[in-house]
């Protein structure tokens, strides 16, 4: 039997994958939203964990540090997030919605 890598289930998760975020970018064209689906995935996130560490945002994700810095500074700039240092660990920023992303 031949291998045949388009009926392979990897391929077919992520063909799946770039289909719907292609969906979204379309529907948030369509309706004026000015945001990508990765940073939509993160309001989401945030939305059930609002107040959580950037690193801890960065593993759910599966980002490298620079990554998710630079999604999250986009985020910032839209007003979407803000970043306050850890209280307890200065080393740390915790990630918040804003009133516009709530």
């Amino acid at each position: 039997m031949r291998y045949n890598f388009n009926d392979s289930f990897g391929f077919i998760v992520v063909k799946t994958g770039r289909l719907i975020e292609n969906r979204l970018k379309e529907n948030f064209e369509r309706e004026n939203i000015d945001i990508t689906p990765q940073q939509w995935s993160v309001l989401t996130y945030l939305w059930n964990e609002d107040g959580i560490s950037q690193q801890k945002l960065a593993d759910a994700f599966s980002k490298d540090k620079t990554s998710m810095t630079r999604l999250l500074n986009n985020m910032e700039k839209n007003d979407f997030i803000i970043r306050n240092q850890d209280k307890e660990d200065k080393r740390n920023k915790k990630v918040f919605l804003t009133d516009k992303s709530k």
